[in-house]
C-alpha cells in the first residue's frame, strides 16, 4: 500500500484538531495517532498470542509461576537445572 490521502471534514476534522498537542501539525497527530493504534494492536496480538501459548504448555505456566514466585536478592541455587 502507497502513500494515501485522507480527507477529515466536519466535526471529526474539529475533534482530531482539538485533540491535538500545540506545535504539532494535523498530518504528523494523525500520523502519531495510527502508529500508536497500530503499536496497541501489536501488543494485543502478542499478548494473545502467548496467553494461546500458555494454555497449551501447562508445564510453561507451572515455570513461569516458579519463576514469578523467585527471590531476585537470593543468590542462585547450584545443581537444579535439569
Amino acid at each position: 500500500m502507497g502513500p494515501a490521502t485522507v480527507r477529515l471534514e466536519g466535526k471529526l476534522l474539529e475533534a482530531v484538531e482539538a485533540g491535538g498537542p500545540a506545535g504539532r501539525g494535523l498530518s504528523a497527530h494523525v500520523r502519531w495517532v495510527l502508529q500508536r493504534t497500530m503499536e496497541r494492536r501489536r501488543v494485543r496480538d502478542a499478548s494473545s498470542a502467548f496467553q494461546a501459548f500458555i494454555d497449551a504448555h501447562p508445564e510453561e505456566r507451572a515455570w513461569l509461576a516458579e519463576w514469578d514466585g523467585a527471590d531476585p536478592a537470593a543468590p542462585p541455587a547450584r545443581g537444579t537445572e535439569t
